[in-house]
Protein backbone atom coordinates (compact mmCIF):
# COMPACT_ATOMS: atom_id res chain seq x y z
CA UNK A 1 0.00 0.00 0.00
CA UNK A 2 3.08 2.30 0.46
CA UNK A 3 3.16 4.66 -2.38
CA UNK A 4 -0.37 3.51 -3.94
CA UNK A 5 -2.10 7.04 -3.70
CA UNK A 6 -5.16 4.78 -3.05
CA UNK A 7 -6.52 6.89 0.02
CA UNK A 8 -9.15 9.22 -2.06
CA UNK A 9 -10.92 6.08 -4.13
CA UNK A 10 -10.71 4.11 -0.06
CA UNK A 11 -12.90 6.98 1.24
CA UNK A 12 -14.91 7.34 -1.90
CA UNK A 13 -17.02 4.06 -0.73
CA UNK A 14 -20.03 4.17 1.80
CA UNK A 15 -18.07 1.87 4.14
CA UNK A 16 -14.54 0.93 4.79
CA UNK A 17 -13.47 -1.84 6.72
CA UNK A 18 -9.80 -2.23 8.47
CA UNK A 19 -7.95 -5.37 9.47
CA UNK A 20 -6.32 -6.28 12.92
CA UNK A 21 -3.90 -3.11 13.56
CA UNK A 22 -3.45 -1.41 10.13
CA UNK A 23 -3.20 2.36 11.61
CA UNK A 24 -4.56 5.33 9.36
CA UNK A 25 -2.67 8.32 10.90
CA UNK A 26 0.53 8.67 8.70
CA UNK A 27 -0.65 6.96 5.69
CA UNK A 28 -3.77 9.05 4.65
CA UNK A 29 -2.46 9.66 0.91
CA UNK A 30 -2.37 5.70 0.45
CA UNK A 31 -5.21 4.05 3.19
CA UNK A 32 -7.17 7.03 3.43
CA UNK A 33 -8.76 8.45 6.64
CA UNK A 34 -12.44 7.02 6.75
CA UNK A 35 -13.04 3.76 8.78
CA UNK A 36 -16.53 2.14 9.43
CA UNK A 37 -15.42 -1.25 10.37
CA UNK A 38 -12.12 -2.17 12.57
CA UNK A 39 -12.56 -6.23 11.66
CA UNK A 40 -9.85 -7.52 14.50
CA UNK A 41 -9.36 -10.74 16.40
CA UNK A 42 -8.71 -11.26 20.13
CA UNK A 43 -4.61 -11.09 19.98
CA UNK A 44 -4.32 -8.89 17.05
CA UNK A 45 -3.89 -5.79 18.95
CA UNK A 46 -6.00 -2.67 20.77
CA UNK A 47 -9.75 -2.47 20.32
CA UNK A 48 -11.57 0.66 19.65
CA UNK A 49 -8.43 2.31 18.14
CA UNK A 50 -10.67 4.01 15.28
CA UNK A 51 -12.60 6.07 17.15
CA UNK A 52 -16.03 5.71 18.75
CA UNK A 53 -18.34 5.94 15.83
CA UNK A 54 -16.52 3.07 14.36
CA UNK A 55 -18.01 0.05 14.60
CA UNK A 56 -15.37 -3.39 16.52
CA UNK A 57 -15.97 -6.76 15.01
CA UNK A 58 -14.30 -9.53 17.39
CA UNK A 59 -14.06 -12.38 15.91
CA UNK A 60 -13.12 -14.90 19.12
CA UNK A 61 -11.89 -18.29 18.26
CA UNK A 62 -10.55 -19.04 21.69
CA UNK A 63 -11.58 -17.87 24.86
CA UNK A 64 -9.08 -14.51 25.98
CA UNK A 65 -8.88 -12.56 28.98
CA UNK A 66 -9.30 -8.65 26.95
CA UNK A 67 -7.47 -6.29 28.20
CA UNK A 68 -9.38 -3.66 27.26
CA UNK A 69 -12.86 -3.01 29.12
CA UNK A 70 -15.20 -4.24 26.04
CA UNK A 71 -18.00 -2.74 28.26
CA UNK A 72 -17.28 0.84 27.59
CA UNK A 73 -16.99 0.17 23.71
CA UNK A 74 -20.32 2.08 22.51
CA UNK A 75 -20.00 -0.08 19.24
CA UNK A 76 -18.52 -3.79 19.30
CA UNK A 77 -20.20 -6.69 17.36
CA UNK A 78 -18.97 -10.43 18.18
CA UNK A 79 -20.10 -12.71 15.34
CA UNK A 80 -21.15 -15.93 16.53
CA UNK A 81 -18.71 -19.17 16.55
CA UNK A 82 -21.57 -20.47 13.84
CA UNK A 83 -20.16 -17.64 11.42
CA UNK A 84 -16.49 -18.61 11.66
CA UNK A 85 -17.73 -22.36 11.25
CA UNK A 86 -19.52 -21.07 8.08
CA UNK A 87 -16.30 -19.45 6.41
CA UNK A 88 -14.29 -22.89 7.02
CA UNK A 89 -16.69 -25.18 5.81
CA UNK A 90 -18.16 -23.13 3.13
CA UNK A 91 -15.19 -21.24 1.76
CA UNK A 92 -12.15 -22.34 3.40
CA UNK A 93 -12.21 -25.87 3.24
CA UNK A 94 -15.22 -27.46 1.44
CA UNK A 95 -15.50 -30.60 0.60
CA UNK A 96 -12.95 -31.67 -1.88
CA UNK A 97 -10.73 -28.93 -0.63
CA UNK A 98 -8.08 -29.60 2.88
CA UNK A 99 -6.03 -26.81 3.41
CA UNK A 100 -2.65 -26.85 4.69
CA UNK A 101 -2.75 -28.37 8.39
CA UNK A 102 -3.15 -26.21 11.33
CA UNK A 103 -4.27 -23.50 9.05
CA UNK A 104 -6.92 -21.28 9.52
CA UNK A 105 -8.94 -18.23 7.03
CA UNK A 106 -7.04 -14.99 8.40
CA UNK A 107 -8.81 -11.99 9.62
CA UNK A 108 -8.83 -10.63 5.91
CA UNK A 109 -10.52 -13.68 3.83
CA UNK A 110 -13.07 -13.37 7.24
CA UNK A 111 -13.77 -9.79 6.32
CA UNK A 112 -14.38 -10.42 2.56
CA UNK A 113 -16.85 -12.65 3.27
CA UNK A 114 -18.54 -10.74 5.62
CA UNK A 115 -18.50 -7.36 3.27
CA UNK A 116 -19.84 -9.89 0.38
CA UNK A 117 -22.90 -10.95 2.11
CA UNK A 118 -23.33 -6.87 3.18
CA UNK A 119 -22.46 -4.95 0.61
CA UNK A 120 -23.14 -4.80 -3.60
CA UNK A 121 -20.19 -3.69 -4.40
CA UNK A 122 -16.42 -5.07 -2.79
CA UNK A 123 -13.19 -3.69 -3.54
CA UNK A 124 -9.97 -5.10 -1.45
CA UNK A 125 -6.45 -3.36 -1.33
CA UNK A 126 -3.46 -4.38 -0.99
CA UNK A 127 -4.35 -7.56 0.08
CA UNK A 128 -2.05 -10.70 0.15
CA UNK A 129 0.84 -11.96 0.95
CA UNK A 130 4.49 -11.97 -0.46
CA UNK A 131 5.77 -14.88 -2.06
CA UNK A 132 7.25 -16.80 0.81
CA UNK A 133 3.75 -16.63 2.50
CA UNK A 134 4.07 -13.31 4.93
CA UNK A 135 1.36 -10.78 4.99
CA UNK A 136 2.48 -7.50 3.22
CA UNK A 137 1.77 -4.90 5.83
CA UNK A 138 2.46 -1.57 5.22
CA UNK A 139 2.93 -0.50 8.70
CA UNK A 140 4.54 -3.62 10.44
CA UNK A 141 8.43 -2.99 9.76
CA UNK A 142 8.80 -6.78 10.97
CA UNK A 143 6.49 -8.44 8.51
CA UNK A 144 9.50 -10.32 7.03
CA UNK A 145 9.57 -12.34 10.51
CA UNK A 146 6.89 -13.44 10.93
CA UNK A 147 4.88 -16.39 8.43
CA UNK A 148 1.26 -16.38 8.43
CA UNK A 149 -0.55 -18.84 10.00
CA UNK A 150 -3.39 -18.82 7.16
CA UNK A 151 -2.92 -20.97 3.89
CA UNK A 152 -1.54 -18.15 1.72
CA UNK A 153 -2.39 -20.60 -1.99
CA UNK A 154 -5.57 -21.60 -0.62
CA UNK A 155 -6.77 -18.14 0.21
CA UNK A 156 -5.41 -16.28 -3.13
CA UNK A 157 -6.83 -18.76 -5.14
CA UNK A 158 -10.56 -18.08 -3.40
CA UNK A 159 -10.06 -14.22 -4.20
CA UNK A 160 -9.00 -14.55 -7.62
CA UNK A 161 -11.97 -16.60 -8.24
CA UNK A 162 -14.27 -14.32 -7.12
CA UNK A 163 -12.27 -11.28 -8.56
CA UNK A 164 -12.51 -13.67 -12.34
CA UNK A 165 -16.52 -13.87 -11.22
CA UNK A 166 -16.90 -10.31 -10.89
CA UNK A 167 -17.78 -10.53 -7.22
CA UNK A 168 -15.03 -8.48 -6.28
CA UNK A 169 -12.00 -5.59 -7.36
CA UNK A 170 -8.74 -6.29 -6.24
CA UNK A 171 -6.54 -3.21 -6.19
CA UNK A 172 -3.15 -4.54 -5.57
CA UNK A 173 -1.03 -1.39 -4.30
CA UNK A 174 3.05 -1.48 -4.67
CA UNK A 175 4.56 -5.10 -3.81
CA UNK A 176 4.86 -8.82 -3.79
CA UNK A 177 1.36 -9.92 -4.41
CA UNK A 178 1.16 -13.57 -5.05
CA UNK A 179 -2.44 -12.85 -6.60
CA UNK A 180 -2.96 -12.84 -10.49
Amino acid sequence: MEGSSYGGLIDGHDQVFRMNNAPVDGHEDDVGRKTSYHMTHAKAGRLGRYGPETVTVLFIGIPVKFQENVAEMRRLAIPQRSFDEYIYRTWYAPPGNTPAPGRYPSTGLKTIILALHLCRTVDIYGFGADRNGRWNHYYDPDRDKSPARNDIDAEAALISSWEKRGLIRAYRGNGDRIFP
